[in-house]
C-alpha cells in the first residue's frame, strides 16, 4: 500500500492493493457396477472411467482514496472512496468413458 502524508495535519491517501490467485486440479473416478437377477445370476456390468482437469485464475485490484480531518484532540472525520474490479476465469475438461458388458443367459 502506498501512503502519502501532506504537510497539513492528518490527511492521508492510500491507493492500490492487488490480488492474484492461480489454481489447477486433476481428478479421476472409476466405478464398476454389476446388475443381478433375483436368483443371483449376473446379468450385466457397467464400467465408468471419468477424468477431469481444471485451470483457474482470479485477478483483482482495489483503488481507495481516504481523506481524514482532525475534529478534536482524539477524534477525526474520514471520507473515503473506493473502486474494485475482479476477474475470474475457469476452464474445465471432463472425459467420461462408459462400457457395458452383458451376459447371455441360455
Amino acid at each position: 500500500m502506498f501512503r502519502k502524508k501532506f504537510n497539513v495535519k492528518a490527511e492521508h491517501f492510500p491507493f492500490i492493493t492487488t490480488s492474484l490467485n492461480e489454481s489447477t486440479g486433476d481428478g479421476a473416478l472409476g466405478t464398476i457396477t454389476n446388475f443381478y437377477d433375483p436368483s443371483g445370476t449376473r446379468l450385466s456390468s457397467d464400467t465408468l472411467n471419468q477424468h477431469s482437469n481444471t485451470d483457474g485464475s482470479l485477478r483483482g485490484y482495489t483503488t481507495r482514496a481516504v481523506y481524514t480531518e482532525p475534529l478534536l484532540k482524539r477524534s477525526l472525520l474520514e471520507f473515503s472512496v473506493s473502486k474494485a474490479n475482479t476477474q475470474n476465469n475457469q476452464n474445465c475438461l471432463r472425459m467420461i468413458i462408459i462400457s457395458c458388458q452383458e451376459n447371455m443367459i441360455t
